[in-house]
């Protein structure tokens, strides 16, 4: 009788289980043109605006600081997943079971240049694969991050 009763409940649980729904996405996008290292192709105090702009193009963000000005080169990388798992008990229950997860992933590659007024390099700064993008990096709460 117990085994009946056993293979009974199992059918059941089997039978709601399979007429759930299952799904899994992922997600990935970029943003920006790509962004190679500057390495020693550029030198301070001998490096013109017009060189930068020849070999990267049009820059993703311009700022003034005070007499200088700052070029921004950024590209985003966005890697998502989710997993969605749904068991309808209404029938049984007066609720449904949703289960879900989720994970992001986003990555920064920064190039800037520091100019002078004259239009010549003062300095570059470089970061692949970065958490954070450039102006975070300034505004840090001191907890590690590059």
């Amino acid at each position: 009788m117990a085994s009946r009763f056993k293979f009974s409940l199992l059918f059941i649980l089997a039978a709601v289980l399979m007429t759930g729904c299952f799904s899994f996405r992922v997600m990935n996008a970029r943003e920006g043109n790509d962004v190679a290292d500057p390495g020693n192709r550029f030198h301070p105090g001998k490096s013109s605006l017009t060189e930068v702009l020849a070999v990267y193009g049009a820059p993703t963000e311009i700022h003034h600081l005070g007499k200088e000005f700052l070029l921004i080169y950024e590209r985003m990388h966005y890697r998502g997943g989710q997993i969605t798992m749904g068991i309808p008990m209404s029938e049984v229950m007066p609720t449904s079971i949703n289960l879900s997860g989720h994970g992001d992933l986003i990555r920064y590659d920064t190039a800037a240049f520091f100019f002078r007024p004259d239009s010549v390099l003062i300095r570059t700064s470089y970061v692949q694969g970065s958490s954070y993008p450039f102006w975070d990096t300034f505004w840090s709460d001191k907890t590690g991050r590059p």
